[in-house]
């Protein structure tokens, strides 16, 4: 199984530009998503990627860790506890 998500997960960084990858998820921007929608990635069936989140803004501080704004405005929190919003996205930054 990780045999094929790491090949398929490099087929893709081919493509887009990659900001984050889980076995369960990427991240790219608006404009390589659309590309992944045309080329037929983004779909309802097994293996093809969903949305779950689209964020309006994101700060990245490992492959883990890091915090985003939904839409309508939520903080979304990933593998980060007890830190404040504003100071964690200046740090990152800077």
């Amino acid at each position: 199984v990780l045999d094929n998500f790491n090949k398929k997960i490099d087929e893709i960084s081919k493509i887009v530009n990659v900001y984050y990858t889980n076995i369960d998820a990427i991240l790219v921007d608006e404009n390589d998503f659309n590309k992944l929608v045309n080329l037929g990635y983004v779909n309802d069936n097994l293996g093809g990627f969903k949305i779950e989140h689209v964020f309006t803004e994101i700060a990245i501080k490992s492959s883990k860790q890091f915090i985003a704004k939904l839409e309508n405005g939520t903080k979304f929190y990933h593998c980060v506890k007890g830190v404040d919003y504003d100071e964690f996205v200046n740090s990152i930054k800077h």
